[in-house]
């Protein structure tokens, strides 16, 4: 995990990790094809990477050649937590199978600090700063548009897997759950428009509200509709003599559809995370 992300799960402090006594760590891989990667951790956090013997300076080149997906009790909560667990789950996948989408991805959150800032250091705008800002949104508008598109595509690809995995590790449950995805905005209308129909709100909280960055993906369950004729009372049938009554009564109830975390029982969450985790692996090999 620390070759393939640069960092660990267990502490974001190298110290925490290295040996003790020691002044780094050194994790080093040959790959199948004879392709070697290495990373060393000086307690310090100083970091330095290697590809083939070659030194190289952005942590994105190891993970592309190393995907790798944990599966540990601190990632158990992600159906009730914030949406930022779960939009990973989905950009982890888009990373791998979309070249184009981390170089669209940096760019969008380069620009959404930038714009952050500003809003979080006044309440009124001058012309020169509202020019920079409306800058700014065309271009998170540009990126919003190539990064949902990647999303989208990778997502729609997903969901078979994800439904397979469930049939395997939830086959009760099988024909109720379902993925959907949030963009985070309307899709419909260009970010840049949206952004500025809402910059007096943005300005007032000191954030932007809407994009990207607040994209989700979303587990539901949906209730059967039927009743079988076994439930359904007696006196449906006995109150009337013609030959209908002998036939099998079925009754239609309304469809409920809730978040699948509302339902579930801790036990059948932490298999439907496993399930969602464990169904990208196939979707990569076969890509």
């Amino acid at each position: 995990f620390l070759l393939s992300r640069g960092k660990s799960f267990r502490h974001h402090q190298p110290k925490r990790y290295i040996q003790h006594h020691q002044n780094n760590t050194t994790v080093y891989a040959r790959l199948n094809d004879s392709r070697t990667l290495a990373i060393q951790k000086q307690a310090d956090a100083t970091t330095i990477l290697r590809l083939n013997q070659a030194t190289v300076y952005n942590q994105s080149i190891l993970t592309e050649q190393l995907p790798t997906l944990l599966i540990d009790p601190s990632t158990m909560d992600m159906l009730e937590q914030g949406s930022a667990s779960r939009r990973q789950l989905l950009d982890w996948l888009v990373f791998h199978m979309k070249q184009g989408f981390h170089p669209q991805w940096v760019a969008y959150q380069r620009l959404l600090k930038q714009r952050n800032s500003l809003l979080k250091k006044t309440r009124q705008l001058t012309q020169v700063q509202l020019a920079e800002l409306k800058s700014w949104d065309k271009g998170l508008s540009n990126h919003a548009a190539l990064i949902h598109h990647y999303r989208e595509q990778v997502f729609t690809e997903w969901q078979p897997y994800f439904a397979k995995s469930v049939l395997q590790l939830l086959p009760s449950y099988a024909e109720q759950l379902s993925l959907s995805y949030n963009a985070g905005y309307d899709t419909n209308v260009a970010l840049d428009v949206q952004l500025n129909e809402r910059l007096e709100q943005d300005l007032q909280l000191g954030y932007t509200r809407i994009g990207n960055h607040r994209a989700d993906i979303h587990v539901h369950w949906r209730s059967d509709n039927t009743v079988p004729s076994d439930d359904v009372v007696d006196s449906q049938a006995t109150n009337t003599n013609t030959a209908s009554s002998n036939h099998e009564v079925n009754a239609k109830l309304p469809t409920l559809k809730e978040q699948a975390a509302n339902v579930l029982s801790r036990g059948e969450k932490k298999l439907l995370i496993t399930a969602l985790r464990l169904s990208q692996l196939p979707l990569l090999l076969n890509d």
